[in-house]
């Protein structure tokens, strides 16, 4: 997988989006939020030709190429992740922490409660994510849908695993990954950038992810 960036480039990208975290909706009150590390954060979700890039025994239907890789035992994902990293030594690359994917899809100044909303209104609009369609699209086929930082399809097509946050929201502990932003199946309450799911599986047709990017010894 190509990032894009020079080595120097992503390091700078990294350090720049160091910036305090958003009051979490689930955070209770009078709690110390925490503060995010630099991260960069996949522009996408992972697609199935990205995923065979990397794992090259992997299989999918033709004409599928540009779909986001979906119904994934958390092991897969795991070595995935492993391999890319091994790609790139420098960097640290991995699932998101729910609170980046959150940050990435809302920002901090306000609560919003769709990616794209600059308003606050909690108006969802179906132009601009894939939800309820019981469809999985393309990735990156509603631009229009983006959050502050550029990340596309945080709401919508499939939710994104990201690993649970004890300290920030509610959480059975046994559990450690979370699914966000709902998906082609869900509805416009599901896909809200506060709702969230705990995880026994991330194996499930509705269920993808997205990589975050750190610098090694940062995070």
């Amino acid at each position: 997988m190509h990032l894009g960036l020079s080595k120097e480039e992503t390091f700078d990208l990294i350090r720049a989006t160091k910036n305090p975290l958003f009051e979490i909706e689930e955070v209770k009150e009078g709690r110390r939020t925490r503060v995010v590390d630099g991260f960069m954060i996949g522009r996408y979700e992972v697609t199935n030709q990205e995923y065979k890039a990397v794992m090259p025994t992997y299989t999918f239907p033709f004409g599928d190429e540009q779909r986001p890789v979906h119904n994934l035992p958390k092991e897969q994902m795991e070595e995935f992740l492993k391999k890319l990293t091994e790609q790139y030594p420098a960097l640290s690359i991995g699932l998101p922490e729910e609170v980046e994917w959150e940050y990435a899809a809302r920002g901090y100044e306000h609560y919003k409660p769709y990616a794209w909303d600059t308003e606050g209104a909690a108006v969802f609009d179906p132009t601009k994510a894939n939800v309820g369609t019981k469809r999985l699209d393309y990735a990156g086929q509603k631009a229009e849908g983006a959050s502050w930082c550029g990340a596309e399809d945080m709401i919508g097509n499939v939710e994104e695993v990201s690993i649970v946050n004890a300290e920030n929201y509610s959480a059975n502990l046994d559990q450690k990954l979370v699914a966000r932003g709902g998906s082609f199946g869900s509805d416009t309450v599901d896909s809200r950038t506060t709702s969230r799911h705990l995880l026994w599986t991330p194996k499930a047709n509705e269920i993808g992810f997205r990589i975050a990017i750190r610098l090694k010894g940062e995070k």
